[in-house]
């Protein structure tokens, strides 16, 4: 059971989830600006601000964790170009 929800509450996230078609489950939450969500011990997300077309989420996370938006993910085609590059700058 998540903080703040009944166990009906929870399952009613998780079938959100499954019937959306995700292939991992998501948990949907709703937040209001300034709210915050917990992941684990280290990590933690506040909603700074929601606009009409996007929301600005701050994130709190150790240095050390990688976070990257979806779009910068690097492709397994931009893996192999980035390897290969790096061998080549290896071998000069």
């Amino acid at each position: 059971m998540h903080a703040g929800h009944t166990s009906a509450q929870c399952i009613g996230c998780m079938r959100h989830a499954v019937r959306s078609g995700r292939e991992k489950p998501m948990l949907v939450l709703s937040r209001k600006s300034g709210e915050k969500i917990q992941i684990g011990e280290n990590i933690s997300l506040t909603i700074v601000r929601i606009g009409p077309n996007s929301v600005r989420i701050g994130i709190e996370a150790p240095r050390e964790m990688s976070i990257l938006r979806e779009e910068l993910q690097p492709t397994q085609a931009n893996a192999v170009i980035h390897q290969e590059m790096t061998l080549a700058s290896k071998a000069s």
